[in-house]
């Protein structure tokens, strides 16, 4: 269950997942030819609801299309995400 909003954003937005389960967590965003320029998050969590924030600033992300991806325990899910202006 990946929530991803404000979708599109200006500054910042939050992705939103839930872990039935101890998982290993890794979020990324890709420029859509896939090339990674981002990675939000990479570690071991514990069951729960969590919240991980894409800030466009401090990642440098221009206004765009980009793909958020997360992968849970091998398991991959991928949102589009659109970047708009300041």
């Amino acid at each position: 269950n990946l929530k991803i909003f404000p979708n599109p954003f200006q500054d910042q937005t939050e992705i939103h997942y839930i872990l039935s389960n101890p998982s290993q967590v890794e979020i990324s965003v890709c420029d859509m030819l896939g090339k990674n320029i981002a990675v939000i998050d990479n570690k071991m969590h514990e069951a729960g609801e969590y919240v991980a924030i894409l800030d466009g600033k401090t990642n440098h992300l221009t206004p765009g299309i980009y793909l958020v991806k997360v992968m849970i325990n091998g398991s991959m899910e991928t949102q589009k995400i659109v970047r708009v202006k300041d």
